[in-house]
């Protein structure tokens, strides 16, 4: 881990902040266009699963049943970006918090270790995702267990970026009051 922490170091500029944080806001635009114009506008609008904080077997079904299995694969497609923007966003997460800790705490490197926030946020995006997309391929025959697992691994995607968002902020002001301690 440590190997890992020294290179996500490494990697931590203030450009790659931007760049991150732009390749996340393209790619959110992108997928927002493109869901709303070729498959609500088209389907019917539909609440998906990765928006909300948690989800039942009757919500999903509802959001599917008003997409149908056509408005389905083309949200699957367009939801291929979704692949790169769980990346994105939690570089741009732990870019933002290792930069902040740098000049925060300089001495503290254990807290580098909250870069897991935004990273384990990243993976519970991709696993759910995984299992959204299993439910959509398999419509109409839709898995209660599997939605539940989905749920809770959305559920635990939101907590673990919450808290890295909340960490996010809150360094800000320690920032501040470091500086002008000096």
């Amino acid at each position: 881990m440590d190997r890992v922490l020294k290179a996500l170091d490494r990697i931590s500029t203030g450009r790659n902040l931007i760049l991150s944080i732009i390749a996340s806001a393209i790619v959110v635009i992108t997928m927002a266009m493109l869901t709303q114009t070729l498959v609500y506008d088209v389907y019917g609008d539909a609440l998906m699963p990765d928006t909300n904080f948690g989800y039942t077997f009757t919500e999903i079904q509802t959001a599917f049943d008003t997409l149908g299995q056509e408005g389905l694969q083309v949200w699957l497609q367009v939801h291929l970006l979704d692949l790169i923007f769980p990346l994105t966003y939690a570089f741009a997460m732990l870019f933002g918090i290792i930069l902040e800790l740098r000049a925060a705490f300089p001495e503290m490197q254990k807290l580098k270790l909250l870069v897991i926030l935004p990273l384990g946020g990243a993976i519970s995006d991709y696993i759910e995702n995984a299992l959204i997309a299993t439910q959509a391929i398999s419509y109409p025959n839709l898995s209660a267990s599997v939605i539940a697992l989905a749920s809770a691994v959305t559920i635990t995607k939101w907590i673990l970026l919450y808290i890295g968002f909340a960490v996010i902020f809150l360094l800000i002001p320690l920032i501040f009051y470091r500086k002008f301690k000096k």
